[in-house]
């Protein structure tokens, strides 16, 4: 928000009145609208059996969801799970809702913000020598430029994440662009 501020004040201060108007109105459109989307599928190993794999998946704290439990300012357990958070020094809070459903391959994850769709993850888990897991994302929304930069980050630090807990990854695609058109970068 505070981009978006910034790049209002100085369109409107340093260009010409109707040219700061329509750079401002396109700042704060391109920053605010959902217009980039995005799609991720990870395979990854582990020791533990896939019985505990998927144990560990529908508890409070799923193995593929490292970062939004880790960045949680409080994980509640009581009547579901949900994870709490907070912005801008506690001026901003938000909720994400965390449902848990068995399937006859492994688990779904679905998440939702403050009530709205936020993501799905169907996780497929297969044993043999090692435990297999396969992650596939999909946010049934686009998002904003202002949460690139935090995805960004997610991407780059997933796998040390999942490393912590055990899991070693070892394919990891995901798939970024914008709603609407064919156009998107796909990262390996």
């Amino acid at each position: 928000m505070t981009t978006a501020i910034l790049v209002v004040v100085t369109a409107l201060y340093t260009l010409p009145p109707l040219l700061g108007v329509v750079v401002a109105v396109v700042a704060v459109l391109t920053l605010r609208l959902p217009v980039f989307r995005l799609h991720s599928e990870a395979r990854v190993v582990t020791d533990a059996s896939p019985e505990a794999v998927r144990e560990a998946t529908l508890g409070a704290r799923p193995p593929v969801l490292v970062f939004q439990w880790g960045v949680a300012d409080r994980v509640e357990t009581g009547d579901g799970v949900r994870y709490h958070y907070s912005t801008l020094f506690g001026l901003k809070s938000a909720v994400l809702t965390v449902d848990r459903r068995e399937t006859a391959t492994g688990v779904e994850i679905t998440l939702t913000a403050d009530g709205a769709p936020y993501s799905t993850h169907h996780v497929t888990i297969t044993g043999g020598e090692k435990t297999v897991v396969t992650v596939e994302s999909d946010p049934p929304r686009g998002f904003g430029l202002r949460r690139l930069a935090g995805w960004i980050a997610a991407q780059r630090h997933y796998a040390a994440g999942l490393d912590a807990l055990g899991y070693d990854v070892r394919d990891y695609e995901t798939s970024f662009g914008l709603r609407g058109l064919p156009l998107s970068i796909t990262r390996r």
